[in-house]
């Protein structure tokens, strides 16, 4: 897939982002822990591809914050225009 995505260096191709839409009453405290928590667990989740001297390596990060947007720090049209950017922005395995 890093190849790949040298290939196609700025195309969004692999970057799925998917957004889920909750109503009613949200402890968003604890949801945004849980999600954190599943990173902490998870190492595919805080892996990332570096080049060190032409050589490709994995590094598995040990901490890596979620980087979380909440609708409710926006107005309605700038979600819509948030969501839309998501779709386009490049998928980077170096980070």
């Amino acid at each position: 897939m890093y190849f790949l995505q040298q290939l196609e260096e700025g195309r969004p191709t692999y970057h799925m982002p998917v957004f889920y839409g909750l109503e009613g009453a949200v402890d968003e405290t604890a949801l945004r822990a849980c999600a954190q928590g599943l990173v902490d667990r998870h190492e595919a989740l805080r892996t990332r591809f570096v080049l060190r001297d032409g050589e490709l390596w994995q590094h598995i990060d040990t901490e890596a914050a979620l980087v979380w947007s909440s609708a409710a720090a926006h107005g309605a049209g700038e979600v819509e225009e948030w969501m839309a950017a998501e779709h386009h922005r490049p998928f980077d395995l170096e980070s």
